[in-house]
């Protein structure tokens, strides 16, 4: 039986909690009461359980005095998938059901009202202007000091949490308490008044950290949301040292010496890859070690048992001259009864500028992974074969465990006014590429890439939930790099977030020179993921088992 779970908060203006309760109820059921259980912050709380045996998107409450002498609205709750708790804020003489503490607490009825505290979300040019920030953050070792950055604006405090080692389990190794910055600028560059850091001296190579972020209601411990390398599990960032990340024979090259890359865009025949399903089966050849993982996708000299060529020697024979991978980055991961890793296409990010784990050789080394993608991207690079990415900056897995909402809650995602998630991309969240600090940090985590790892491109699922200003301004930071990488990505018009205008989606692809989007021309090919397309039979000849693409790019975009 599922069991749907509500934390309620109530507030009454007037102060009076007295012998209130809840009645509960939900379709085709009879309902029940519900007692608050203790004053909070906010009022009084109580949980309600809704339980049923089919999938339940919605569920009702009333607050009542015990005697139904007084009663409230009928309260329509939207539901949270039953692992996760719904949480909302009721005020009385208010309709409204709120999602977000901050969103509830600008209510006209809650009686210490604050009219912005919900301003990261509704009034974000505001919001930018004031405490935006454009140096660097998250974690960087500098002549023998371990340097820790978090822009956190509306924190009260925040302190790092370093543990024994990279483990899961690792106890906590010291806190180490963050200065806020005091510096306002009009120039985001020097302007740190939202930004905390910490400076220690001593050698933390090889723990794993958190940040401890306060509020004035609640507190969190996340992960940096710049982190490069995490534990195992993706859920505690990682310090690495200034070597550990060396690969012998990785080169970073850029323009001409970059000779792989295509001067023109159009002549990218792209072979989309999952590192997992490349070589996973024992019928790759793979050395058994390494199926399913970065380095198995270029190992080398591997047949079939019929001695026909295999993994890395198949994709160098087929003529392409771009492999897409598959989301990289490291992605929630689920576990079986066994404690065995679920199987994941990797559309659930989770930190965004960190290799996946699984992917790695050594998974409970947090700079193997780095080291292991490298030596891939090096090996296709050597083919002469360009090294694109999908990438997911249009949602996270989970609002509720990320890094941005428990760094600065409600403003990287686009918000509803009663503090409920937008759903454009129909996963439950979207992010709000033109907030200047989302923008800010797609185009770090995509220079990161390109100058870490030497990526020649990137894929953009979901492109359509992004901004065109975003997309072009990504562009710009491309082409100061090497103006041959490639952007391309789906160009659906879905959300309601931004004007139609505004929107990357092919309809507006004259606004967006230089980025492709994928043709929609249909082959015969069948895949159990219908919403890519495939644009070119005479590739298809060739290749059967996996999809190609062409790109397509407008005329303005063609020089």
């Amino acid at each position: 039986m599922l069991d749907y779970k509500v934390l309620v908060h109530y507030h009454n203006p007037t102060g009076d909690y007295f012998s209130y309760d809840m009645w509960q109820w939900q379709i085709n059921q009879w309902g029940q009461e519900a007692a608050f259980s203790k004053l909070d912050y906010f009022g009084i709380q109580g949980e309600l359980s809704f339980q049923t045996w089919e999938p339940l998107g919605h569920a009702h409450v009333i607050i009542k005095r015990s005697d139904w002498s007084s009663q409230s609205c009928d309260y329509h709750i939207d539901l949270l998938p039953p692992h996760l708790v719904t949480e909302i804020w009721l005020i009385e003489g208010d309709a409204q059901v709120y999602y977000s503490l901050q969103a509830a607490t600008t209510s006209h009825q809650y009686s210490r009202r604050r009219p912005h505290n919900f301003d990261m979300a509704l009034r974000t040019d505001y919001f930018d202007e004031c405490w935006g920030y454009q140096g660097w953050l998250g974690h960087r070792q500098m002549d023998g000091a371990h340097i820790f950055k978090v822009w956190a604006p509306t924190a009260r405090k925040v302190e790092l949490v370093v543990y024994e080692s990279a483990d899961n389990q690792a106890p906590v190794y010291r806190i180490f308490p963050m200065q806020k910055g005091d510096r306002y600028s009009h120039d985001h560059k020097e302007n740190t008044i939202g930004v905390w850091s910490t400076e220690i001296a001593e050698d933390l190579t090889g723990k794993t950290y958190h940040y401890h972020v306060s509020f004035e209601y609640r507190n969190f411990y996340t992960r940096d949301p710049y982190t490069v390398a995490t534990s195992p599990d993706g859920k505690r960032s990682a310090i690495l040292g200034a070597d550990e990340t060396e690969v012998a024979g990785f080169q970073v090259r850029q323009g001409k010496e970059a000779f792989w890359r295509l001067d023109n865009p159009n002549q990218a025949v792209i072979y989309e890859m999952h590192i997992r399903d490349l070589t996973k089966s024992e019928t790759s050849g793979v050395d058994s070690q390494l199926r399913g993982t970065f380095l198995g996708a270029c190992q080398q000299g591997t047949t079939n048992h019929l001695g026909q060529k295999t993994g890395f020697d198949y994709i160098s024979d087929l003529g392409v001259n771009v492999v897409q991978l598959q989301p990289v980055s490291d992605r929630h991961k689920d576990y079986d009864e066994n404690g065995d890793l679920i199987y994941n296409w990797g559309y659930d990010p989770q930190n965004y500028h960190a290799p996946e784990t699984s992917f790695s050789s050594n998974p409970a080394d947090p700079a193997q992974a780095i080291r292991d993608l490298k030596t891939m991207i090096q090996a296709y690079h050597d083919a002469g074969i360009s090294v694109t990415l999908d990438v997911v900056y249009n949602h996270i897995y989970s609002t509720y465990d990320s890094a941005f909402q428990a760094t600065v809650p409600d403003y990287y995602y686009r918000m509803n006014p009663n503090g409920s998630f937008q759903n454009g991309t129909g996963v439950g969240s979207e992010t709000a590429s033109e907030h200047e600090m989302f923008r800010k940090f797609m185009i770090d985590s995509l220079l990161y890439w390109v100058e870490e790892f030497n990526v020649d491109g990137f894929r953009f699922d979901l492109m359509g939930i992004h901004d065109v200003e975003t997309m072009n301004v990504i562009r710009q930071a491309m082409d100061e790099v090497d103006p041959r990488i490639l952007l391309y990505g789906e160009g659906w018009d879905m959300g309601t977030g931004l004007r139609p205008e505004d929107k990357a989606k092919k309809d507006n692809a004259y606004q967006l020179p230089r980025i492709g989007f994928f043709s929609m021309i249909q082959s015969g090919m069948r895949s159990k993921e219908p919403r890519y397309t495939v644009a070119s039979r005479l590739v298809l000849s060739v290749v059967r088992r996996r999809k190609i693409s062409s790109l397509s790019l407008s005329s303005a975009a063609v020089s």
